[in-house]
């Protein structure tokens, strides 16, 4: 279980709100389950951009009346049913809205696939958000967490405020991190418009180099391109199959002329050559 204090809470207070089981939620409410609001929310799911589109749902005015912490938690944690999980973040942020970008934070985290459309209103509330104590100590552990995926760690902070990583950094810039997640922590940083100290962080990502997977990624997508053995690196990056295609598609983008001079000299899977043959293609039509 990952190392993030919101999620502990959470769980401490799902074993306190069992819906479903007839316990009342608050005084003003009674909540049996989540059939109906299941029923009204599952047209809307596909199409939702922003959580306030919530509002006018009969069924998010009864959860939200009842201004329970508790029983908003206890929903975000229903991963498997977005309407129960956005209901619950929906009411968390209209009352509670120091808590709702660590439930945000956590939702991504955790998310199967963290790019899909279905997190949009996640985001929104990620990108409003200011560095906190609740979402530093929460962004903390996460970072410090040996379980989160690379691509999942990668949405979080590519969600995150510009400048909001950075603030973080130059509080914990000594804080010694798996390194998975220093390398994503890097790529993140690199790509923030407000970066403090580049070539401190450049030098950490040649420290890379030699970590096979997304760390070696990182490396030579920052890294210099004239530096020693760098083709080799990225050939080794290329014909890894444990990088995920996202991984693979913007390597190419940012490094189009270096991967089309050796593409011929990698021994690949079928599939991972046509994404790359695909990619430098329409790399080269789109290019000025």
């Amino acid at each position: 279980m990952m190392a993030m204090q919101f999620v502990l809470v959470m769980l401490v207070d799902a074993q306190a709100v069992r819906v479903g089981q007839g316990e009342i939620a608050s005084n003003t409410a009674i909540i049996s389950d989540f059939t109906g609001l299941i029923e009204e929310l599952k047209p809307k799911i596909e199409t939702l951009e922003k959580l306030d589109d919530l509002r006018s749902m009969r069924g998010v005015q009864e959860l939200s009346s009842t201004r329970n912490r508790r029983l908003f938690r206890s929903m975000v944690l229903r991963t498997q049913e977005p309407a129960v999980w956005l209901a619950g973040l929906y009411c968390l942020n209209e009352h509670f809205p120091e808590e709702a970008p660590v439930a945000s934070l956590w939702l991504v985290s955790t998310a199967e696939k963290p790019f899909s459309p279905l997190y949009a209103p996640v985001y929104e509330i990620l990108e409003d958000a200011l560095l906190s104590d609740a979402l530093d100590a929460a962004l903390t552990a996460l970072l410090a967490s040996p379980h989160v995926l690379p691509l999942n760690l990668q949405a979080c902070i590519s969600g995150l405020k510009k400048g909001v990583l950075s603030l973080w950094f130059s509080r914990h810039s000594d804080a010694v991190l798996p390194v998975n997640n220093e390398a994503v922590l890097l790529d993140g940083l690199l790509g923030d418009a407000v970066v403090r100290d580049e070539a401190n962080l450049k030098q950490r990502v040649q420290q890379l180099r030699d970590v096979p997977g997304y760390p070696r990624y990182v490396y030579v997508l920052h890294g210099s391109p004239h530096g020693d053995g760098y083709l080799e690196y990225l050939k080794l990056v290329l014909q890894d199959s444990s990088l995920d295609d996202i991984s693979v598609m913007a390597l190419i983008r940012h490094r189009r002329p270096l991967v089309g001079s050796i593409v011929s000299e990698l021994v690949l899977p079928a599939n991972r050559r046509e994404l790359i043959e695909r990619v430098l293609m329409n790399v080269e039509k789109t290019a000025p």
